[in-house]
């Protein structure tokens, strides 16, 4: 299940200029950056960890973005 609203993922293919969104896309859309957002904060997670924190910063999401994406 999700942890993402279907509704609120559709809106992204709107505001993007989509005129009509099938069920079946905001649910792929929603599973792809379920699975994304957790591999960006198993890497936060871990950036934090070997830095000897336990909170995690916007620096550590930006670069566990890096490192999940290739960049």
């Amino acid at each position: 299940m999700s942890e993402f609203h279907i509704r609120e993922i559709e809106e992204f293919f709107w505001r993007a200029g989509a005129q009509q969104v099938s069920r079946g896309a905001g649910k792929k859309l929603a599973a792809l950056l379920e699975e994304k957002a957790e591999r960006i904060t198993k890497k936060a997670i871990m950036l934090a960890n070997h830095a000897g924190r336990k909170t995690i910063t916007a620096k550590d999401v930006a670069l566990a973005n890096e490192l999940a994406s290739g960049k």
